[in-house]
């Protein structure tokens, strides 16, 4: 494997960090400064790139499926990251454990009752309620968020792993511009990915604050105060910076192994104390729904049709969130993905993520479908009034309600600090042009970080603008996924072309 990364002074002077950490202060003190004016400008960015724009988010998941499929099902899929005497460096549920706490986190757990529940109660079109409100809400959560994840990060982890080139978003750009991805091109794209990231981690831990304090005023009648939250924000990020400074194995898959087995604990009560066997008659369908909208996706081509607002309210926006994740969780992913052969991969990734994410939705959301059908309605009477109430609604209605609801808050609170720091060390890794082997102190920064600017605009309200900033980074990533995809293709045919080892 040759290693394509120089000697030269480039990696001696850290332009990506100085210069990301200035934007991200001049973005935040405009936040601050003209609140207003920074919310109408970065709403117009994220809707003008949704309504003009809207096409390439829809088509490209499916181009990333296409992808992975093919990875699947030819000869490529033996194909091992870093070579074919590389061994994975972690067992396989502790992968898949860390890859699903990074990659999803606790919208699966806020929006696993809730939005299934708002598709059944304010349908996209007036047709099969039930099976429609499922059949989106796995649109917007399964295969194609998924599949963005996984060949962005496939690709990160191609070129660093078998390439020898950094572990770094400018390295996708290599099949195209060869050593100039050191220069400045290679700096802009890396500066976007980590001035986009911090946005999205500091809003995503922000906004997910306010939720735990919902949950805590439900579960115990304890109300958060501006102070409280921001005293909560700076022990999540506390928390995250200790999983950082411990790093992978010692940090994120500890917490994210705990996480996994508090989920599978809540899933498996729910189920056996839910509606059952209405759930078993039911979910056949719902999946069957899923899989033909994929092979034919003429009834979702309708909803869209039929309902363009409603398509760009939820899954335009769904997609265009996801991405604008994607060079952060795909960094993660391809980080501890190492060992693996691509078949492996695209199964860890795509597959096993997928079919864990649409069992969670069938179970909570159907269950929150039949409280509304056949129960007393509380679930839909909770959401109503928040979103984020919908979920303690629905294991208020079972049995042990107290435990398993203080049990959702753990579920909820670790998630968001997998996300942190899973997120913190991506884009420590960019700045440090690749190394994932650098000191506690500079690991440090990115989740300080976070958490600082998180509570600035906790105090200021500047939480949503700098949250449709983010969603609005997703057009530059777009593109760059589309290069990243055409230069990984080319990569592997020309690897297969000069016979490069692979693994069987």
């Amino acid at each position: 494997m040759a290693d394509h990364r120089p000697t030269h002074s480039y990696f001696k002077h850290n332009t990506v960090r100085s210069v990301s950490l200035v934007l991200v202060v001049v973005a935040v003190a405009y936040t601050l400064i003209f609140e207003q004016q920074a919310h109408g400008l970065f709403s117009w960015l994220q809707n003008s790139s949704s309504i003009y724009f809207g096409w390439i988010f829809i088509l490209l998941p499916l181009l990333c499926l296409f992808g992975c499929a093919v990875i699947m099902m030819t000869p490529l899929g033996r194909i091992r990251l870093g070579g074919a005497d590389a061994r994975a460096e972690y067992a396989w549920l502790h992968w898949l454990a860390m890859l699903f706490c990074a990659g999803m986190g606790a919208g699966i757990v806020f929006w696993g009752v809730a939005e299934p529940v708002v598709h059944y109660i304010k349908p996209p079109v007036n047709a099969d309620l039930v099976d429609n409100a499922l059949l989106v809400t796995f649109v917007n959560w399964g295969l194609h968020a998924w599949a963005l994840f996984a060949m962005i990060a496939l690709a990160m982890a191609y070129f660093a792993f078998n390439r020898g080139l950094p572990l770094s978003v400018r390295s996708l750009f290599y099949p195209f511009i060869g050593d100039r991805i050191y220069g400045v091109f290679g700096d802009l794209v890396d500066i976007l990915a980590v001035v986009a990231s911090l946005f999205g981690l500091a809003t995503s831990l922000g906004l997910g604050v306010s939720q735990i304090a919902t949950g805590l005023s439900y579960t115990l009648g304890l109300e958060l105060t501006l102070l409280g939250k921001i005293l909560l924000v700076a022990v999540l990020a506390g928390v995250a910076t200790l999983s950082v400074v411990l790093g992978v194995s010692k940090g994120v898959l500890r917490l994210s192994y705990l996480n996994l087995w508090v989920a599978v604990g809540l899933f498996v009560f729910v189920l056996a104390t839910g509606p059952l066997l209405w759930l078993v008659g039911e979910a056949p369908r719902w999946f069957g729904d899923y899989v033909t909208s994929i092979i034919w996706p003429a009834q979702m081509i309708d909803i869209y049709r039929e309902n363009g607002a409603w398509a760009q309210q939820w899954t335009t926006f769904y997609m265009a969130w996801w991405l604008a994740w994607a060079p952060m969780t795909g960094l993660f992913i391809a980080r501890i993905s190492r060992g693996r052969t691509l078949r492996e991969f695209v199964l860890g990734v795509l597959i096993a993520p997928t079919a864990v994410t649409l069992l969670w939705f069938c179970v909570f959301g159907g269950a929150g479908i039949h409280n509304t059908l056949y129960g007393d309605g509380s679930v839909s009477s909770a959401l109503q009034v928040d979103y984020s109430t919908s979920f303690f609604a629905l294991l208020d209605t079972l049995p042990l309600a107290f435990v398993t609801e203080v049990l959702a808050l753990l579920l909820i609170t670790i998630f968001f600090i997998t996300s942190a720091d899973s997120g913190a060390l991506s884009i420590d890794a960019i700045v440090a042009h690749g190394n994932t082997h650098t000191t506690s102190r500079q690991r440090m920064i990115w989740p300080l970080a976070t958490g600082a600017v998180a509570i600035i605009l906790l105090i200021s309200g500047g939480l949503q603008a700098l949250q449709a900033a983010a969603v609005a980074s997703a057009l530059p990533f777009a593109f760059i996924l589309l290069l990243a995809l055409a230069g990984f293709a080319r990569a592997l045919w020309q690897d297969r072309k000069h016979a490069v080892p692979t693994s069987r």
